[in-house]
Order: C-alpha cells, then sequence, then structure tokens
C-alpha cells in the first residue's frame, strides 16, 4: 500500500494571452499554471521556445510560446493579495452551507446558503463581498474561488470581455461584473480568477501513465469503483471515492478520492452554466474527469439526473451517449457492491437518496462510513480478482490520515491475503478452496494485528470483532472506530 500526501506547487501562476488558432483563441485570457521543468525549442532554427501549461478547463499541457504567457507575480510582490472562497458544511446531515471569503488565509466575511446549488450560489455570494471590498484595486489580485464555471466566467471579465451564467444566478453575476476589477498591463493592476476545487484537484503535468482523469473514467466503465461517506472525523461533510482502472491487471491500482458533494440540484445546474459560456466540450466525461473531478464524480453519483439534464439542454447526441455509456459501469459498481453485502450488512445498500442511512451521531455517521470504506475496497477487489486469483500486482492507496487505524490494518491485511493466495497457488498450481481461502484470509489479518475478521464471512459473520477477536456485539460497534 502507498499513501497519498499533498506537496507543495512550484509552477507559477500565468495567464494565456494573444493565441491566434481557433482551439487557442478558446484559451486566451484563461487562468493556468506553467512547467518551468521542461521546454520545447521548435522552429526552423529552434528560434521559438514553448513551455508546458495546463489552463483552467481545458485538458493538456499544452505547448506554448512564452511570449503568449503573461507570468503572475508571485505572493512575495508588494501589495499582493491572494483571496480566497470556500463553501463548506459541518457534516452530510446540514442542511445549510457556509460561503467563507478569506484573504491570506484569515477569514472576512460568511454567508449562509441554504436550498440547492451551494457550490455556484456561494461562490458567486462570495465574490460579491470580494468585489465590495475590492471594486477599487491597491495590487495585484489572486482570487482562488471552487467553481470551474464561476472562474472560466470572472476571468473573461477580467480581461475586458463578456461572460453569462445561466439563470437564475446569472442576474447576479451580471451585477458582480460590472464592478468586478479588470486586468491591467502592470503587475499592480494584474487580477486573475484561478479554479481550485476542496480537498480535489484536476491533473496538472503528471505523465499519461501518471494521469488521474482518465483512471477515474475508465473506473466508471468498468464498474471498478464505490462512492460513499469519508469515514476520517474531520471530513464528515465529504464523500470518498475508491477507484481502479483495471485495464491492466498485471498492475492495478486502487485510488482514493475525496471530495465535497453538493446534491443532485448542483449537477442539473452545472451543465446550464457551461452551456451559457458556450463551453459543452468540457462537460464530455473523458475531459471533465481530468479537468474538473469533482463534477465528474457528483455527475456520477447523480447520473440519471444529470443526463436528463443534458437530454433538456439539447446537447450533442455524441455527449449524450458518452454519459450512457456509463449506465452499464455504474449498474456493474452497484451489484457488485450488493453482492458482496451480507443479510446482516443489508443496510449498507443505502445510498445518496437515503444518505447512505446515515441519521444521527457523529459516531454512527464513522461506523457506517467505515464499514462503506472496507466493503468498497473488498468489493474492488473481488470484482478484478474474479476468475483471476494468484495472478497480478494490486497497490491501495490510502490517505496518511488512515494510518494505524481499522480501515489501514485491513487494507494491508487484504494486501497480505494476496500474497498468501499467490503463494498457494505457485505451489498447488490450482485456486484455494473457500474453506483454505478464509483460513489464509484470518492469517494475513492476524499478521498485521488484527483478530479474527469478521467480514470475510468464512464462519459466523459479524460476531466476531476485526481488532481485538473478541465474540462480542457491543465491540464490533465501538472497536477500532476513529
Amino acid at each position: 500500500m502507498s499513501s497519498s500526501s499533498d506537496k507543495a506547487d512550484p509552477s507559477p501562476l500565468c495567464r494565456i494571452v494573444g493565441l491566434t488558432s481557433p482551439q487557442g483563441m478558446m484559451r486566451n485570457g484563461s487562468a493556468a499554471k506553467l512547467s518551468l521543468a521542461t521546454a520545447q525549442t521548435v522552429g526552423d532554427e529552434g528560434t521559438d521556445t514553448r513551455r508546458p501549461v495546463c489552463i483552467d478547463g481545458f485538458p493538456g499541457p499544452m505547448a506554448v510560446k512564452m511570449n503568449n504567457i503573461d507570468i503572475f507575480p508571485d505572493a512575495n510582490f508588494r501589495g499582493a493579495r491572494h483571496v480566497s472562497v470556500g463553501v463548506g458544511r459541518g457534516t452530510l446531515l446540514d442542511t445549510t452551507f457556509n460561503a467563507v471569503l478569506a484573504e491570506n488565509g484569515k477569514v472576512l466575511e460568511g454567508t449562509i446558503i441554504s436550498g440547492g446549488s451551494a457550490r455556484s450560489r456561494g461562490n458567486i455570494a462570495a465574490v460579491e463581498k470580494f468585489v465590495a471590498r475590492h471594486g477599487q484595486q491597491t495590487g495585484p489580485i489572486l482570487l482562488t474561488v471552487t467553481d470551474l464555471n464561476v472562474a472560466r466566467a470572472l476571468n473573461r471579465i477580467a480581461m475586458g470581455g463578456e461572460a453569462k451564467l445561466a439563470p437564475p444566478l446569472d442576474k447576479q453575476f451580471r451585477r458582480i461584473a460590472a464592478s468586478f476589477p479588470r486586468n491591467g498591463e502592470l503587475n499592480e493592476k494584474k487580477v486573475m480568477v484561478k479554479f481550485d476545487s476542496h480537498r480535489l484537484s484536476a491533473d496538472k503535468f503528471e505523465t499519461k501513465r501518471g494521469k488521474l482523469g482518465p483512471q477515474r473514467y475508465a473506473s466508471v466503465k468498468a464498474g471498478t469503483y464505490h462512492i460513499y461517506p469519508c469515514p476520517y472525523k474531520d471530513y464528515l461533510d465529504a464523500l470518498e471515492v475508491r477507484y481502479a482502472d483495471a485495464s491492466n491487471l498485471k498492475n492495478i491500482v486502487v485510488r482514493q478520492d475525496i471530495y465535497l458533494d453538493y446534491g443532485v440540484e448542483e449537477v442539473l445546474a452545472y451543465p446550464k452554466h457551461a452551456a451559457a459560456l458556450g463551453e459543452c466540450d468540457r462537460l464530455s466525461p473523458s475531459i471533465l474527469a481530468e479537468v474538473d473531478p469533482q463534477m465528474f464524480w457528483a455527475a456520477v453519483l447523480w447520473l440519471k439526473q444529470f443526463i436528463k439534464a443534458l437530454v433538456d439542454l439539447d446537447m450533442p447526441t455524441k455527449l449524450v451517449d458518452e454519459w450512457k455509456d456509463l449506465e452499464q459501469g455504474k449498474e456493474k459498481s452497484r451489484t457488485h457492491f450488493a453482492g458482496y453485502l451480507t443479510e446482516q450488512e443489508q443496510s449498507l445498500s443505502k445510498g445518496a437518496d437515503e444518505n447512505w442511512g446515515i441519521t444521527s451521531s457523529k459516531d454512527q455517521h464513522i461506523r457506517v462510513a467505515t464499514d462503506h470504506a472496507i466493503a468498497a475496497v473488498m468489493t474492488i477487489l473481488l470484482a478484478i480478482n474474479k476468475s483471476r486469483l494468484g495472478h497480478g500486482n494490486i497497490t491501495i492507496h490510502t490517505q496518511d490520515f488512515y494510518k494505524g487505524g481499522e480501515i489501514d490494518k485491513l487494507i494491508f491485511g487484504m494486501l497480505k491475503h494476496q500474497e498468501l493466495i499467490r503463494e498457494e497457488f505457485a505451489k498447488t498450481g490450482s485456486e484455494p478452496t473457500l474453506e483454505r481461502t478464509g483460513q489464509l484470509y484470518n492469517k494475513a489479518l492476524k499478521s498485521v494485528g488484527l483478530g479474527s475478521d469478521s467480514r470475510f464471512r468464512a464462519v459466523h459473520p459479524l460476531d466476531v470483532c476485526a481488532t481485538c477477536g473478541k465474540q462480542s456485539r457491543s465491540k464490533l460497534q465501538t472497536c477500532a472506530r476513529w
């Protein structure tokens, strides 16, 4: 198992300017990040140097000449301001969100957002507060928002262009646009709006093999994913996704995303705003998984409603069909998960429309979410290894904050189980029996400090605590929880 952690991004911010091709003109004025690590020399005499940039809302990176790249002043520039927007809630049970405006990490104002479409509405509400404070600019300003449509629209306004969003948000947006600061040529007058969603980032300068967007997309097509409430105690407002691209059965990686879901209303509003901006191309699932993975997972979660929204907007048939192609994978995921559950675990079959069965306390939330997380990993492994036991290497990524807990130990135990099965297969030349597989599973769990584990359900389902090994229902309810 390997862990993922946030790393500082040395790539400077920039804006794309002066491109003349039809494809390039769509990117003019866009916020981007520039890679200084690599360069490509082109031209008959090697006179033009291009550098890779990752542009908000577009898959990339794209090689761009330096004279088409306007570097944004960094945080050390005199008078530079970094203003950011955040829209969140305490837990999944909360019905209202708080839209926060912060400057250089200090919260300035907050607005309570009730009702649907909280992400887009919350971003616009916070930006309105920003305009009231910074309409008269005194230095370079970087405004970071968590809605890609809002970021794309505001950048057009900052560059002196025109933009609109879909009703009913467009009226408020136009009022903001009238007073929004415009970008100037001098560094003191630079204004940029950058997209950065909560806890889940778009692909940037990864190699082709390292890009996560294509892996997310492939996992949904194959049904090797599961979305559920995040079990980490500080992220009870979030959803978590375990997913695996099983196209390479020799080396399979089970990955983890954590994101905020704003409900079905946001999923219905998102394509309307993209259409109002004339940017329907990025609604393709293969592109959205790369440039706005938060919305990609939200659309997958509410797939039926999202497809209907595309049809109602009279989107191109090709685009609608791309999303319809994911329906079979979603059904496979549901079938895999339902088939894994025992009779005693049927409460886990509740989905987003029933809030996954979370009804009350923090402890109950963590228990339900932890069971979902464990079942998700087990389901994906079983789906991948069906009829292929004893073959391939599996890596499971997980976040550092899970280290030492029940999920972390169980993942190590499952990987040890896979290793023992491969050893058994090498010795006997055949797959182990169900009884033998259960024995190997308990041996693997014991090796990582867990007791005889009930979750494999070889014998006495749900009677034995996974951590202490005691046959106690009360222990099973509380032991090893966060």
